[in-house]
């Protein structure tokens, strides 16, 4: 395991950029604008491996940005659709449920759970509220890394690992009253036209004992994304 050395604790108003400005920049998973395309996952667990697949679509404009996520694979998460919908400042999260036939409505206070099939929070698909605590450089092997840290509430932290340079997103550590309980870890980012886009990720999940790997099918990618695909009266449509 890499062993990561702080060089320095950098005051934010001595950064050029602030630490939430810094994350914004970076390549973050979904960060893609105007795009659609396949994602392959397994989820790894002591009794076995499970495949899945999902269609990931994003658009975005000036004020606006719709994120669709929708599993096609297993059977059992088949058609349960996820829509996060932000304009300007406000954001809404649906989700279709195919077992209840009916689309829901994520609650603010319920969007710390994890987004289902994902590993990850309906919160984390798009927020980035939070206190910012002062930038720290660390030194690696491969180069220099800012560290950001965000406190989400009281008790919960999450850190951001950064490349300096090129401001490509490395890692995401979560912690809950000093314990560590999450890591995604960026795996391969590739450039998409003129624009970086995660093409791999893995998540630790050391509550549930589980490792999560996803990859993006390179040859699904594309910008031809039907306007409907966001439309909250139609997510019971289920099409890839």
């Amino acid at each position: 395991m890499k062993k990561y050395v702080i060089l320095v604790l950098l005051p934010i108003l001595l950064s050029a950029e602030s630490p939430k400005e810094i994350l914004e920049r970076s390549v973050r998973l979904f960060s893609h604008k105007n795009i659609r395309f396949l994602v392959h996952s397994t989820v790894e667990r002591e009794n076995g491996v499970q495949k899945r697949s999902f269609v990931v679509a994003k658009k975005n404009d000036a004020r606006n940005s719709d994120l669709l996520i929708r599993f096609l694979a297993p059977s059992t998460l088949r058609c349960t659709t996820i829509l996060t919908r932000k304009s300007g400042t406000m954001t809404q999260t649906y989700v279709y449920f195919p077992s209840l036939g009916r689309v829901r409505i994520i609650p603010k206070n319920k969007e710390n759970k994890e987004a289902v099939g994902l590993g990850i929070s309906y919160a984390e698909l798009h927020d980035m509220s939070g206190t910012f605590l002062p930038i720290e450089t660390i030194e690696t092997e491969t180069g220099e890394l800012y560290k950001i840290t965000k406190r989400k509430r009281p008790g919960c932290i999450t850190v951001y690992l950064v490349e300096k340079n090129s401001k490509r997103l490395k890692k995401i550590e979560t912690y809950e009253n000093g314990r560590l309980k999450k890591e995604i870890v960026i795996d391969d980012i590739g450039n998409i036209g003129e624009e970086a886009m995660v093409l791999a990720w893995h998540i630790v999940d050391h509550d549930k004992k589980r490792i999560l790997r996803f990859r993006v099918d390179k040859s699904t990618i594309t910008s031809d994304i039907s306007a409907t695909l966001f439309k909250k009266n139609r997510l019971k449509r289920c099409s890839s």
